[in-house]
């Protein structure tokens, strides 16, 4: 009697599965992403807003740091803006010319999505892109510390919130998060 329960012990244990079955794995598979879209909804924007927020910071720190980099050095600097993005130049010989030496104030592109409004001296202008080279949309960067008053507001259709980088006369510039109604 003993025997034969071993017997069926051990034929029990040959014939266990191992492992999941392709069904199991594409239920699991289908249940997660059935989670993750539910997430991302929960999250909302999907990091737009981040996204719009890293590019304010990073355009405003860029102008603090040309306005700092032109009084250090005596040089006159300005802000070219494009609808698409914007580079940064130096006088030179009495010309604007892109600024080689320092490859922080490159060129830049705007992440996808992100528009550009701006006004200044209180009137606003329309960007255009890098290909219409009428008369560049500069904002002037002094050695002397002043800049040329401007609003510029980075924003994204989609959302409610932006982000205006604001700057005096007088040198003073600040960075300001609009939250919509």
């Amino acid at each position: 009697m003993q025997k034969g329960r071993n017997n069926l012990c051990k034929t029990m244990v040959l014939n266990k599965p191992k492992g999941f079955t392709l069904i199991e794995i594409m239920v699991v598979i289908a249940i997660m992403g059935i989670m993750l879209s539910l997430g991302m909804f929960a999250f909302g924007d999907g990091g737009l807003s981040d996204k719009l927020e890293q590019e304010s910071q990073r355009l405003y720190g860029l102008i603090k740091l040309a306005q700092e980099e032109s009084i250090l050095q005596s040089k006159e600097m300005a802000l070219e803006l494009q609808n698409d993005g914007y580079v940064f130049k130096e006088l030179e010989e009495d010309e604007w010319v892109d600024v080689r030496e320092d490859k922080i104030f490159r060129k830049r592109s705007l992440t996808a999505g992100i528009g550009l409004d701006l006004k200044i001296e209180n009137e606003e202008l329309a960007l255009t892109s890098n290909k219409d080279k009428e008369q560049p949309i500069r904002i002037y960067i002094l050695s002397s510390g002043e800049l040329t008053p401007f609003d510029l507001t980075l924003k994204i259709d989609e959302l409610e919130n932006y982000f205006t980088i604001s700057g005096s006369i007088n040198g003073n510039i600040k960075l300001e998060r609009i939250e919509g109604g």
